[in-house]
């Protein structure tokens, strides 16, 4: 997946806000919505001299992203004919063999030899499902992408139907290739099935359904003692198309059989279940939002392979809006990763854009490992925070005095006749504790110490201490919205 992209301009939002912006197919998953199905772009006929081009600029300019430039340039998937797909499936290994004998050499990839190569293979009409399934288990993390991105398009939709479905045993082969082609047909062909091609699926997941096949179930011949490595193992995936059509006249007796506990009791224990996503399939959101409460089940945000998972977040939104994105800031607080972290909470700001993020984005400026990208949110979006901010005023402990001075320098900004507004809107508790800690507080003055008036002491121990520190001043924390630290009359200054 590509990074997201920041979704903190600089210009700061006046106004308040209410958008969730899901792209269509996210919002499919909640099903009971009923979502109508994306109209599919005309299918282009296949020009091999055009993708040979292509083709010829990816290999000069070769690099770690190669894969998102490729993408660019060939998708939508759903636009491009069998033939073209034919054609991408029959040089992807050669391509990733390529890049990789260069990378691992640390040596500029040839790419004429490497066009020669790939112009004296033989175009492929058709292929089999026992090819493609060769493809994707002797295929490498690059190759396997760009054929699962390409499979949809190279098979029927029967063929395809039957390879997604086939029961596959975990212990024989590696049958991610399986998992990862579920999910990408899901996010790029998924939106565009039409209601007879959903009936053709429906269909067919019906007559393979078998709950008894679920990993966790007491009675499952292969694991009657239930031992840990069963959570390593992947459901057969009519589970998961189930999901997708919304089936809940099967899921929900699935989704009750599971003991509170199951997926709580260790940290990696939903990682190859994905449960969430089963319990996502139930047509009542507030089912949804039971059972994932019920199940203690995380907004799972990466997955065994540290891969961002952006069906969660998504499906969550899709059923639950504005209304309980607690559970997306816990998960975001789970993550020990910076970088993680910021991405994650730039994904989640890019979705949501609302009063209700204010107090989210005040516990993660509070705990998470990217403070600053959440402290972003509220400087540039004041209207929204100040919104959410006031109703956590008459709560207690370190949220309600941090959104209390928040909305202290907000009135230094300028924003006071905002405040008082919005806090009328709200109960008379609420309104009273605005009134007295925010609208009719009044800051005391103190003067800033400078080398004349700053205590010898002082002087010494601050020298002392820029002498011993090696950790880098917190450059994203404005220190004029911090309170100040006095002695006396006097307080410290900036420096």
């Amino acid at each position: 997946m590509k990074p997201v992209a920041d979704s903190l301009s600089n210009k700061a939002n006046s106004e308040i806000t209410r958008s969730i912006n899901l792209a269509p197919g996210d919002w499919m998953w909640a099903t009971w919505r009923n979502c109508q199905p994306l109209e599919c772009p005309e299918v282009q006929p296949f020009d091999r001299d055009k993708c040979l081009v292509i083709l010829e600029n990816l290999l000069k300019n070769m690099h770690d992203n190669w894969l998102s430039d490729w993408e660019e340039k060939v998708g939508p998937f759903v636009k491009i004919s069998q033939q073209e797909a034919l054609f991408w499936l029959s040089i992807a290994s050669i391509i990733s063999t390529s890049y990789m004998d260069s990378f691992s050499k640390n040596k500029q990839l040839n790419v004429k030899k490497t066009l020669t190569k790939i112009t004296k293979e033989k175009p492929i009409n058709n292929i089999s499902l026992e090819e493609i399934k060769n493809l994707l288990v002797e295929s490498d993390n690059y190759t396997s992408y760009m054929i699962s991105n390409l499979i949809p398009r190279a098979l029927s939709l029967d063929e395809l139907i039957e390879l997604l479905l086939e029961k596959l045993d975990y212990d024989d082969c590696d049958i991610r290739w399986q998992d990862d082609l579920a999910r990408i047909y899901r996010k790029k062909y998924w939106p565009y099935l039409q209601d007879e091609e959903k009936a053709k699926w429906q269909k067919k997941v019906i007559e393979a359904w078998d709950a008894s096949e679920w990993p966790l179930n007491p009675n499952h011949p292969k694991y009657p003692n239930r031992h840990y490595h069963v959570y390593l193992n992947y459901p057969p995936l009519f589970f998961r198309f189930a999901a997708y059509l919304g089936l809940q006249d099967l899921l929900l007796p699935l989704i009750e059989s599971w003991d509170d506990k199951v997926y709580s009791a260790e940290e990696a224990n939903d990682l190859f279940h994905r449960p969430q996503e089963i319990v996502f399939g139930l047509r009542d959101p507030k089912l949804v939002e039971m059972h994932m409460h019920r199940l203690k089940l995380k907004i799972k945000l990466y997955d065994y392979w540290e891969k961002f998972i952006e069906e969660n977040i998504r499906g969550w939104l899709a059923h639950t809006e504005c209304s309980a994105l607690g559970d997306i800031t816990s998960s975001i607080l789970n993550i020990t990763n910076k970088e993680k972290a910021e991405f994650s909470i730039n994904d989640f700001t890019s979705l949501v854009n609302a009063p209700e993020v204010a107090p989210e984005m005040l516990e993660l400026v509070l705990s998470s490992r990217s403070p600053q990208t959440a402290k972003k949110w509220l400087d540039i979006n004041p209207a929204n925070a100040i919104a959410g901010l006031i109703k956590v005023t008459t709560k207690r402990g370190r949220l309600a005095d941090t959104a209390i001075n928040y909305l202290r320098s907000f009135k230094k900004k300028g924003y006071q006749d905002l405040i008082s507004k919005l806090a009328k809107l709200e109960t008379n508790e609420i309104m009273e504790r605005v009134q007295t800690t925010v609208i009719d507080y009044t800051e005391k003055e103190y003067i800033a110490f400078d080398e004349k008036s700053s205590p010898d002491w002082l002087k010494t121990g601050i020298s002392e201490l820029k002498k011993s520190l090696k950790v880098k001043p917190c450059a994203w924390v404005d220190l004029g919205e911090l309170p100040a630290i006095s002695i006396g009359d006097y307080k410290f200054n900036e420096d």
